[in-house]
């Protein structure tokens, strides 16, 4: 698994991943994390990793998050039901 610095968002994270992303996904994935606040800090000093599912274009991302670090261990084609 590979780790690539990535600024985004006057952030730097610690991306861990065997996928081949473009920046747009890489931005999406991480837009998609900051709005569900996968970044905020624990206001105790608990930190651990926590698991997320992240739907972006036609891919659901199954990520792990601890700030500053994110690995996106999967990548999955969304099914459509409709």
């Amino acid at each position: 698994m590979e780790v690539y610095p990535f600024h985004h968002n006057n952030q730097i994270f610690k991306v861990f991943t065997d996928y081949d992303l473009t920046f747009v996904e890489l931005r999406g994935v991480l837009d998609e994390l900051m709005e569900i606040e996968a970044f905020s800090s624990d206001s105790d000093g608990e930190t651990e990793w926590t698991p997320y599912q992240v739907l972006f274009e036609d891919f659901v991302y199954e990520i792990w998050v601890l700030y500053p670090s994110v690995i996106i261990h999967a990548r999955n084609t969304a099914t459509r039901q409709g």
